[in-house]
């Protein structure tokens, strides 16, 4: 059984995302996701994942940028910190 601990971080010099299976939010009874969940009180359509196959998907910089994602930078490394989530159905 698939859950969100299958989920995958993808990372690249250009590229940021991340991808869960599908079945992880019908198992818990999510009906909708979204990238920065609660960060602000407001859950932008941008915001929610794109279904390719048995993978949502939250990807690119641009996405994450506007949904809520913190940036941490020093001379080594890149860190980024968010959340995927959504109301129990």
């Amino acid at each position: 059984m698939q859950s969100f601990d299958n989920a995958e971080i993808l990372c690249d010099t250009n590229f940021i995302g991340v991808r869960i299976p599908t079945c992880a939010f019908q198992n818990e009874h999510i009906q909708k996701a979204y990238l920065g969940y609660n960060s602000d009180g407001v859950h932008d359509e941008k915001c929610s994942g794109v279904v390719k196959g048995d993978w949502q998907f939250y990807d690119g910089l641009e996405l994450f940028d506007e949904c809520g994602t913190n940036k941490f930078e020093n001379k080594t490394h890149i860190q980024y910190t968010n959340n995927v989530g959504g109301k129990v159905k």
